[in-house]
């Protein structure tokens, strides 16, 4: 196994020059998942999810650098709430990472708190396995990662399976996961799929990448402190502004 994992990261150490950037696209299906089966209200949600997932898509960019995540916009019923569905197909909405310069930014929308940026680094470690599977016409290999939480592993019922393609050798994926020898294609959680739709290298010019530099930046027990906190909105106002990038 030590043997396969040094030949993949060797191709990719030499191979990866030779993409230089690109746009990759996704779907997204539901997962039917045991912890809602005994909630009559939670059941009926997943199962509108499951419904219109299939209008769900989100974008994949990335250059020798850096990599955007973004979820597609969508057109949903005015009394279904974006953020309910996002995590119902626990898909993200917007992820940048910059590993050179080790920035982690992961996009956070919540009522009590506003539009703010997730600074904590995605944490996980992968076990790559000898299994494969073909997925548009590329050879994947199987990684499985158990799911880390802001209080450290879940539960490992809840992992996550990763199957990416040496032969396109790029450290990325979905929902700001990555760092393996090749392109992850499908992002298997407990609550759904992401599966690639479209794959677009060596464009003649860089795709724009978004930084996520506009919006307040706060570690995750920040954000958990001032979501409970008790400041009045004017107070959460100049904390916020506070934490934005001084340009």
């Amino acid at each position: 196994m030590r043997i396969i994992v040094f030949l993949f990261f060797l191709n990719s150490f030499f191979a990866f020059s030779q993409v230089k950037n690109g746009i990759v696209t996704y779907g997204v299906v539901k997962s039917k998942t045991e912890k809602f089966s005994d909630n009559e209200f939670l059941n009926k949600l997943e199962n509108e999810a499951s419904e219109i997932a299939h209008l769900f898509t989100a974008t994949l960019m990335f250059n020798k650098e850096e990599t955007f995540f973004s979820l597609n916009d969508v057109v949903l019923p005015e009394d279904k709430d974006m953020r309910l569905y996002e995590g119902l197909l626990d898909i993200q909405n917007k992820v940048y990472e910059n590993r050179r310069k080790k920035i982690f930014r992961r996009y956070v929308s919540n009522s009590r708190i506003g539009d703010v940026v997730k600074t904590d680094t995605l944490q996980y470690v992968w076990t790559i396995t000898n299994e494969t599977k073909e997925i548009n016409g590329y050879t994947c290999y199987k990684a499985v990662t158990l799911r880390y939480g802001d209080g450290g592993v879940m539960d490992a019922k809840y992992g996550i399976t990763a199957w990416f393609t040496p032969k396109i050798p790029v450290p990325y994926g979905p929902n700001g996961y990555g760092k393996l020898p090749g392109l992850i294609l499908e992002l298997q959680t407990y609550m759904s799929t992401i599966f690639v739709k479209t794959i677009d290298l060596n464009l003649k010019q860089n795709p724009e990448i978004d930084t996520l530099e506009n919006y307040p930046q706060l570690t995750g027990d920040e954000i958990h402190k001032y979501m409970m906190s008790s400041l009045t909105p004017e107070q959460k106002k100049a904390v916020l502004e506070s934490k934005k990038i001084k340009k």
